[in-house]
């Protein structure tokens, strides 16, 4: 029982590590996305406007 709890811990503490990973790499792409976003946002209402 004890070695089923053990290893079950483990799995948990990996998988809060890979979503700890995942949460920093999307942190730091969200800035990125954030001003492409923005940009598009910039070029949508340039083409309405001339439209």
């Amino acid at each position: 029982m004890n070695e089923k709890v053990l290893k079950f811990l483990s799995v948990v503490v990996k998988i809060a590590a890979l979503v700890q990973t995942i949460a920093q790499v999307v942190a730091q792409a969200f800035p990125v996305v954030q001003k492409a976003s923005s940009q598009n946002a910039e070029i949508d209402s340039f083409f309405k406007e001339k439209i």
